[in-house]
């Protein structure tokens, strides 16, 4: 496989991976069923189809990006190569901006609103490694 080929795979994956993980944690809080209109079996079945999408997405994606750098270690090479580090570096500082910023808003919105401390863990946990993959993903698309 070429290198831009693995590339745009691990552009989908990570994508995926990261709508996924949203959707499941975003049926998981508290408050979803009060402000969707969505019965609780509803959003139970919208946490187990974002799980399982999750789980397929790292098992096969994470196959093929491994089982394909181990053939070839000059795609290992290139897909690790100085620039993908870089947005790799940038991608987490992007996630750990985005935790303050999201700690700010949420701890106003807890005097507004009540919202419990599970809540507001699971927002800027989900917020941030959603932003992170997305922001790596975006880095990687505008790279290759």
């Amino acid at each position: 496989m070429q290198t831009e080929t693995l590339t745009r795979m691990r552009i989908i994956f990570l994508i995926t991976l990261s709508l996924a993980f949203l959707t499941s944690q975003l049926a998981s809080l508290s408050f979803a069923e009060t402000v969707t209109n969505l019965s609780e079996p509803t959003l139970d079945l919208i946490d187990n189809i974002g799980f399982a999408t999750m789980l397929l997405t790292v098992l096969t994606g994470g196959w093929i990006l491994t089982s394909a750098q181990r053939r070839d270690s000059r795609l290992k090479d290139a897909l690790n190569d100085e620039l993908v580090q870089h947005n790799f570096r940038m991608a987490a500082v992007f996630g750990f901006k985005l935790v303050f910023i999201l700690s700010l808003g949420l701890f106003i919105l807890a005097k507004l609103t009540p919202i419990d401390g599970e809540d507001i863990a699971r927002i800027i946990l989900t917020a941030c490694l959603v932003g992170s993959y997305l922001r790596f993903a975006y880095l990687e698309s505008r790279s290759a």
